[in-house]
């Protein structure tokens, strides 16, 4: 919301059971609260005293009310707009034009109008905004093509207008936003757009971490805030030259569903027992207390180091496998079990994916793993050690470390078959300068069980594993 003399960074937060809250940005101090009584889909503060917000179901039914307070700690239900739809999408709000997306429809509405103006795109919009100067809409399509509907909001009938067209993004839309007299879109390539309607001219912002989920753009232009797909948020403090953001991380987990591995052209079968057990997952330790503070992991590629056991503040993190940019999710290295040994010293991490070409012709083999084991150097930095190809033919459901022995650890599968490494000194390795033979983690011992484990732990002294089946 706008500056206050009382409250310089006022926040509005909604939830999906209806709460509307008001907070001090400076001191997250709570100032208001009310029950809207539906799940609040978006909030827009186009000026003080006036809260416009979207109620109702994503891709359902859908309305938005006014909530107005002469203060921020006394708001209340003013009244419900004229804009409701049937499929819900996207909304936004710029002064007194409020405009709601249902299905392929834009639902425009001015202060002043009797009723609202509805324009037909080609495909499902996914995106909208309204110019601040008031020329047009843009809306995105879900085949990446951005509608420009200019003089929208003169109110003139519905069937003179026809919208400019522009494409360059491949997939959906999913998010508009302006700056200033530029319109910024953006999609799952990880690139933002900035577009010139004046000259039509478009620049571009490339390699983000990840596709976008959303666009906010500071009342000033000055700050653009980026939420990205993996779960970060990349902030922009300039459009122009040459532009790096800075992120803010969080716990990656967007590439650990099993079926996102699988790629979008695949369709899912879910009468398949290979599909029903992928789409279930399977259990991972995400925390681990460490002296000095906890670590959390994920299935996705980060290793996020937690400091503060009060209140978490995440202080590193760790790249376990580092890949290019917008690389296809199918060919990723997926996270699966990380285990760290009883004092820190090495981690020993399982990664999975599925080869896209081989599942089309041999799904038998499609399946690739990786365990890896990563020592901490006398910088204090985690190195990788060793690496292990396939030694599980299918997801690793367990990955567990000695609470007794430093160096070993215990893996098992969905392939039935399970396994204790240890680091050891490599058959046939040269010795170091000084005599002593290199160790790398090998496996010492194998079993198989008639059915996949899918739990385990080590008793307190080590000497023995029990398995949940």
């Amino acid at each position: 919301g706008s500056k206050r003399p009382a409250c310089a960074n006022p926040i509005a937060t909604g939830s999906s059971s209806g709460e509307l809250c008001i907070w001090n940005g400076a001191g997250y101090q709570r100032l208001a609260k009310i029950n809207v009584g539906h799940p609040v889909l978006a909030i827009h503060w186009p000026s003080p005293g006036n809260i416009i917000v979207t109620l109702g179901q994503h891709g359902g039914e859908a309305w938005m009310e006014r909530i107005t307070g002469s203060s921020l700690d006394t708001i209340e239900k003013s009244e419900t707009l004229p804009l409701r739809a049937k499929k819900a999408g996207p909304s936004d709000v710029f002064d007194d034009v409020a405009a709601l997306l249902d299905n392929k429809e834009l639902c425009l509405w001015v202060e002043g109008w009797s009723a609202p103006l509805r324009y037909s795109n080609s495909r499902t919009a996914t995106a909208v905004a309204i110019d601040p100067l008031r020329r047009y809409v843009a809306v995105g399509e879900a085949g990446g093509v951005v509608r420009i509907w200019w003089g929208a909001l003169d109110g003139g009938p519905v069937e003179h207008l026809v919208p400019a067209r522009w494409q360059w993004h491949s997939g959906p839309v999913r998010a508009l936003a302006h700056s200033g007299p530029l319109l910024l879109s953006a999609g799952d390539e990880g690139v933002l757009c900035i577009r010139n309607q004046e000259d039509e001219t478009t620049n571009f912002i490339p390699r983000f971490s990840s596709g976008f989920r959303h666009l906010c753009v500071s009342s000033d232009g000055n700050l653009i805030t980026c939420s990205l797909q993996d779960n970060s948020i990349a902030l922009l403090e300039t459009l122009h030259g040459r532009v790096r953001p800075k992120y803010i991380r969080g716990i990656d987990h967007s590439l650990s569903e099993p079926l996102a591995r699988q790629g979008r052209k695949r369709k899912v079968d879910w009468s398949r027992d290979k599909d029903r057990k992928r789409a279930k997952g399977q259990p991972v330790r995400l925390l681990h207390s460490l002296e000095g503070g906890l670590v959390a992991a994920s299935f996705g590629r980060r290793v996020t180091f937690l400091k503060g056991p009060e209140e978490p503040e995440p202080q590193d993190t760790f790249e376990l496998h580092h890949r290019g940019h917008n690389s296809d999710p199918r060919h990723c290295w997926a996270l699966q079990q990380l285990a760290f040994s009883s004092s820190g010293s090495c981690i020993m991490t399982c990664e999975g994916r599925i080869s896209p070409a081989l599942e089309d012709f041999d799904p038998s083999s499609a399946f690739g793993c990786l365990v890896k084991w990563w020592r901490r150097d006398a910088a204090g930095e985690y190195i990788l050690d060793s690496i292990s190809n396939n030694p599980h033919h299918a997801d690793v459901t367990v990955g567990i470390s000695n609470p007794a022995e430093e160096t070993v650890f215990f893996t098992a599968s969905r392939d039935r078959h399970f396994k204790i490494w240890d680091h050891i000194e490599a058959p046939g390795a040269p010795q170091t300068e000084e005599g002593q033979t290199k160790k790398c983690w090998q496996c010492v011992a194998a079993g198989q069980w008639r059915s996949p484990m899918v739990s385990g732990c080590f008793s307190p002294d080590g000497s023995v594993v029990a398995a949940g089946v």
